[in-house]
């Protein structure tokens, strides 16, 4: 699975090309959930296995500090929903050179989105949606799977299992970005909104 736009500089291009509807999208595609696999390697130097049995549930005293600890399985809030939507319109309306990273707590900063959003939103780099830049802090690239969760062409798994920060798969049905907003924002109304935005 690629995490970038096939070459295409800009959403605008891309979109263009490949004749993607906006909004609309009846069959939505599903992760691949391949690409997707646990943790391969041993980080802690005992097998991933032990750890989800161990940290499971209630959790377990940390083998190398001693502090409590589980797996926590995370999902797609609606804020950190409407803060991919924020980010993507910053692209889309815009014109940014997609394959250029952005720092994203700042973005989200200017856009007066509160702090608890600004830190959650990392995580959905666990989903593919956005990709670490490894050589700059902060920064992070916005993905060609963003791009289509946010337009209903991606259904994702509603759960990412996590240990001390590790990512160790996804899990739990697939859903759309719509379901994550429940009763809390209108899709619609997110998506045709003016972004607002406080500049560089």
């Amino acid at each position: 699975m690629k995490n970038d736009f096939n070459g295409y500089s800009t959403i605008n291009s891309y979109e263009a090309d490949t004749q993607s509807d906006f909004t609309k999208t009846k069959n939505p595609e599903q992760l691949d959930l391949f690409n997707y696999r646990p943790i391969e390697k041993e980080d802690y130097g005992i097998p991933n296995d032990w750890i989800r049995e161990q940290a499971a549930g209630d959790g377990c005293k940390c083998f190398a500090c001693g502090r409590w600890t589980k797996i926590y399985h995370r999902t797609i809030t609606s804020s950190m929903a409407r803060a991919l939507i924020l980010i993507h319109k910053y692209y889309f309306k815009y014109d940014h050179n997609v394959l250029k990273s952005m720092h994203i707590e700042g973005f989200l900063k200017r856009c007066r989105t509160s702090s608890a959003t600004r830190g959650d939103v990392a995580k959905l780099r666990f989903w593919g949606l956005i990709r670490k830049n490894e050589n700059k802090s902060g920064h992070y690239y916005y993905t060609a799977e963003g791009a289509r969760f946010v337009k209903n062409e991606l259904m994702v798994p509603r759960y990412a299992v996590v240990y001390d920060n590790h990512f160790f798969g996804l899990e739990g049905e697939s859903f759309m970005i719509v379901e994550a907003f429940k009763n809390y924002f209108d899709y619609e109304e997110l998506m045709s909104s003016k972004i607002e935005y406080l500049g560089k």
